[in-house]
């Protein structure tokens, strides 16, 4: 596999909620919504092939604007050539 690489793009690192979670008033959840860059999303990887195919890790509840975020980084096309769930929990398959 000489001169063949792989892109990997983390498109979120919380569990699957998010952060700040629905209706948590804690100190750690109140920073982030005043201030939005402060805020994650579900996790998810972006997967691109040295073939130009692109592969998504998840398919959570954001996966919009993972998509989104994925796509300002470099030229991705919709829709990806597969989907990858690590398991059958509802956060990583509603999308």
């Amino acid at each position: 596999m000489t001169g063949q690489s792989v892109e990997v793009t983390l498109l979120g690192n919380t569990q699957d909620g998010g952060y700040p979670q629905v209706g948590c008033l804690k100190d750690c959840c109140m920073k982030v919504r005043g201030n939005v860059s402060l805020s994650r999303m579900p996790v998810s990887l972006g997967l691109k092939g040295a073939d130009g195919l692109t592969h998504m890790v998840e398919a959570s509840r954001m996966m919009s604007q993972q998509f989104d975020l994925w796509n300002s980084l470099g030229a991705v096309s919709w829709p990806p050539s597969s989907f990858t769930l690590t398991h059958a929990h509802l956060g990583h398959i509603d999308g």
